[in-house]
């Protein structure tokens, strides 16, 4: 008798504990998916501003850069503007979708390689600017490439690693569960600082041509003008957007810590492509003033315009 109430005691209590590990389970769901929809509704906000900025700068597109000669520019240039168009598609479909097992990680990770890929061609760009601001110098080529080459290539290596960690749902449940990894590793903070640490490498190059070269004493005109202002402008805003980024990814949940990393990737992709658009803009403008300057006034070869 004794036997047999200690035994409902403890079928007792075992039920309790499995209840409330339920409720436990359940409730850490629910806060994931609400963390997850934040996440989507950023991303689809990202796809929204991508396509706002394309819409309002094609007539600029198609006035100075088409007509242009095939260079290194109009590549990282046509690359950058419409790289966006693959991973930011694809981050608003992981986030809404569901796709089980090895399709989820095929999708997961050819979204990475192309976002990764994407922020390489944004920061061509800048670097054929500071190049140019510093007359094509050969000693400042050679930095930047390899300054370039050592980020994107250990980049690349975290990224793989962080792939190699990740586990991927292999049902389809019945809550709502995204193609998103299973994994409390956040390594990706790695790629954000060398990222980081390239742009303080131009931003500082841009600095010391500014103030240590001839155009100090005798002016600038309105084309390098926007040369350096435009460098500055995209400097700080990634700059404040990427400490942003490296704080949710330190201080939130894991199912929110990518809420800023695709606004990320479209503000640097809009940002890249306006410092060539207002730089081609500008050159125009002086050419029509009879001032006879080429697109770049730092005699650039004709491979970089």
């Amino acid at each position: 008798m004794f036997r047999d109430s200690r035994s409902q005691e403890m079928m007792s209590d075992v039920t309790i504990l499995g209840e409330q590990t339920e409720m436990l389970v359940d409730s850490a769901l629910v806060e994931t998916m609400r963390h997850l929809i934040i996440v989507k509704y950023a991303c689809v906000a990202s796809l929204v501003l991508l396509l706002h900025e394309y819409c309002m700068t094609l007539d600029d597109e198609i006035s100075l850069v088409w007509p242009s000669p095939w260079t290194i520019t109009k590549v990282f240039f046509l690359c950058n503007r419409y790289s966006p168009f693959l991973d930011v598609p694809m981050a608003v479909r992981i986030f809404l979708g569901i796709t089980p097992g090895k399709a989820c990680a095929t999708e997961w990770q050819a979204f990475g390689y192309i976002y990764d890929f994407g922020i390489i061609v944004a920061e061509g760009i800048p670097t054929i600017r500071t190049y140019a601001i510093w007359n094509c110098n050969k000693w400042i080529l050679c930095i930047l490439v390899v300054v370039a080459s050592g980020v994107y290539i250990s980049s690349a290596v975290i990224l793989h690693d962080i792939f190699q960690s990740y586990e991927y749902p292999v049902l389809s449940l019945p809550t709502k569960m995204y193609c998103l990894p299973f994994t409390s590793d956040q390594r990706v903070w790695k790629g954000y600082i060398l990222n980081m640490a390239h742009e303080f490498v131009i931003i500082s190059l841009t600095m010391v041509q500014r103030y240590t070269s001839s155009t100090r004493s005798h002016g600038l005109s309105p084309l390098v003008k926007v040369l350096y202002c435009d460098g500055i402008l995209f400097y700080l805003a990634m700059l404040g957007m990427s400490v942003l980024n490296l704080c949710l990814i330190f201080g939130t949940p894991p199912a929110l810590s990518p809420m800023m990393q695709i606004p990320l990737r479209v503000v640097h992709s809009v940002m890249s492509s306006r410092v060539l658009l207002n730089l081609r803009k500008a050159a125009r403008v002086e050419e029509a003033s009879s001032l006879h300057l080429s697109d770049i006034d730092f005699q650039i070869p004709d491979y970089l315009r």
